[in-house]
C-alpha cells in the first residue's frame, strides 16, 4: 500500500471533497460571533445602540482617524433589531465553511475569511459615496456604520462555487447548484446598486456593495491562485527566530589530545531501520503541513519525498 492510499492522505489532487476534514476554524468563528452578539446585548444602551458596536463598527470617519482594527471587527457585530441577521450569516458560514476549510487548510481559511471582511468593508467605503443622495451632509455619510459578516460569508460561498460549481444545496425547498446560487446573489446585489446610481436614492439598510466586494474577493483569490499563508511566518519559523543561537568557539588543535586517525575518511552508513524511521518522520511532518496549510503549500522537494515514500511502501 502506497503513501497516497492511506486514509489520512486520501484527497483530490486539486482540493479536498466537500465536508471532509476538520472545521475547527469555522466553529470558532461562529462561536466568536455569537459571543460578540451576547456582549452587544450586555452593553445595550437605552437609545438602542451598543457601546461595543460604537468601538468596533466600520465607518469612514473613524477609519481615516487611524482606527484600522474596524476593518475586521465590524464583521463580528450584528444588528440586534433583527435576529435573522446573525442567524442567516452563521447558518451559511457553518454550511459553506465546512466545505471550504478542508480544501484550504485551517490557517489559510482563517486568513481568507479575515481578508474577505476587509475586502467587503473597503468596497463599501470606497464606492458608497457614489450612491448617497447629493443633499445628504458629508458628516452624516462618514459616520454611517457598517456591521455584519455577510461580506466574508459570501466570499466563502463564492470560493465554494468555484471549487464545486455543480454541488447542489437546498434554497427554501428547491435544489440549486452553487454556481447558480452565486449568480443569483450577484443579481440581487447588483440591481439595487444600479437603481441607486440612477435615482440617487437609498433604500433599505443592506450593504449591497459590501456583498459584491466579498463575492469579488472570492473570485480574485481563486483565479489569481493566491496563498496568503505563504507570506506570513509559521509558529515554527517564529520559534526558530526567537531561539537563542549557540555561541561560537575558536578551535585550536593544541586544545585537543592527539588521536590516532584512520588513513581513510570516516563514513557512517545508516541501517535500513534508521532509514525507514527517518523517512517516516519526514512523511509525518509533510502530512502535518498539508493538514494545517493545505496541499498547495508543498514544495517540489516535499512532493518528491511523498512520491519516493509511496514507491518504497508499495515494494514492501
Amino acid at each position: 500500500m502506497g503513501i497516497y492510499d492511506r486514509d489520512y492522505y486520501r484527497t483530490d489532487r486539486r482540493f479536498s471533497a466537500p465536508f471532509h476534514g476538520e472545521s475547527s476554524v469555522t466553529i470558532r468563528l461562529i462561536a466568536i460571533n455569537i459571543f460578540m452578539v451576547l456582549v452587544q446585548l450586555a452593553t445595550l444602551e437605552r437609545n438602542g445602540t451598543s457601546e461595543l458596536q460604537d468601538w468596533l463598527a466600520l465607518n469612514r470617519r473613524d477609519l481615516l482617524s487611524g482606527q484600522i482594527w474596524r476593518l475586521v471587527t465590524y464583521g463580528f457585530c450584528h444588528d440586534l433589531r433583527s435576529p435573522y441577521h446573525i442567524l442567516y450569516n452563521m447558518v451559511a458560514l457553518w454550511f459553506f465553511g465546512r466545505m471550504l476549510e478542508p480544501a484550504l487548510g485551517s490557517r489559510e481559511f482563517s486568513l481568507f475569511y479575515l481578508a474577505g471582511l476587509m475586502a467587503a468593508g473597503l468596497a463599501h467605503l470606497v464606492f458608497a459615496g457614489a450612491l448617497v443622495p447629493p443633499d445628504m451632509p458629508a458628516r452624516l455619510v462618514e459616520s454611517i456604520d457598517l456591521i455584519g459578516a455577510s461580506g466574508a460569508v459570501l466570499a466563502v460561498l463564492a470560493m465554494c462555487a468555484l471549487l464545486y460549481p455543480r454541488q447542489k444545496v437546498i434554497l427554501l425547498v428547491f435544489p440549486i447548484e452553487l454556481r447558480w446560487l452565486v449568480a443569483l446573489y450577484v443579481i440581487m446585489d447588483a440591481w439595487p446598486v444600479f437603481v441607486a446610481l440612477r435615482t440617487r436614492e437609498l433604500h433599505g439598510n443592506v450593504s449591497h456593495l459590501g456583498h459584491l466586494g466579498g463575492l469579488a474577493w472570492g473570485g480574485v483569490y481563486y483565479f489569481m491562485a493566491l496563498r496568503l499563508s505563504r507570506h506570513l511566518p509559521t509558529w515554527e519559523g517564529l520559534r526558530k527566530l526567537l531561539r537563542p543561537r549557540p555561541r561560537l568557539r575558536v578551535h585550536r588543535e593544541a586544545d585537543e589530545p592527539e588521536l590516532r586517525r584512520p588513513a581513510g575518511p570516516l563514513r557512517v552508513v545508516p541501517t535500513p531501520l534508521e532509514e525507514n524511521v527517518s523517512l517516516e518522520s519526514r512523511v509525518d511532518e509533510i502530512l502535518a503541513k498539508i493538514y494545517h496549510q493545505g496541499e498547495a503549500s508543498l514544495t517540489s522537494e516535499e512532493r518528491q519525498v511523498l512520491k519516493d515514500a509511496s514507491e518504497r511502501y508499495k515494494r514492501r
